[in-house]
């Protein structure tokens, strides 16, 4: 038994029952997907500067000019190398979770726990992630920060101890 919506005074005044309604059909453009991949569309696979692993102030880096100069580079400079590093972390990141998220089934279990999980599943998933990649994770770590910063003791507490776990291993830094 469902309910009807009331006529309006026009229909009422027709006579008749209310018009059907029509919309247009939007068309899109096909995609083709290949059968071997089970019909998902890949992404494009984007290439890191850095690889993904957990000790990664130990790559190898080409060695840099030492500077003969006793004055300290103007501030101007200062900012736009700033700038400059911290885009180039932000697309490595986000090629990063473009590359990996989707490819293994570990990647998208951890997804599911952060998106439905408890809060313990949500920061123990947060500290793998970390762990995984602490280059290419910063948002998970900010995510970790941020609720260490919680009004709610049992979170703040929860999230401090992860982070404790990460930073006194010396795995992170």
């Amino acid at each position: 038994m469902g309910f009807a919506r009331k006529r309006s005074a026009d229909e009422a005044r027709a006579g008749g029952s209310r018009p059907e309604r029509t919309f247009p059909k939007k068309e899109y453009p096909k995609k083709e997907y290949s059968k071997k991949d089970g019909g998902e569309q890949k992404a494009k696979k984007t290439p890191l500067i850095f690889e993904p692993r957990p000790d990664w102030y130990a790559t190898a880096l080409p060695e840099l000019p030492v500077s003969t100069s006793a004055q300290p580079p103007a501030q101007r400079l200062v900012d736009e190398i700033y700038d400059y590093a911290y885009n180039l972390l932000e697309s490595e990141n986000t090629n990063y979770a473009a590359n990996n998220n989707s490819a293994s089934s570990s990647h998208k279990f951890l997804s599911t726990i952060m998106a439905s999980g408890t809060l313990e599943d949500k920061i123990s998933a947060l500290t793998l992630l970390v762990q995984e990649s602490p280059l290419h994770n910063t948002k998970a770590f900010e995510t970790l920060l941020g609720l260490a910063r919680k009004k709610s003791r049992n979170q703040a507490l929860m999230a401090v101890a992860a982070i404790k776990d990460l930073l006194g291993q010396g795995d992170v830094l």
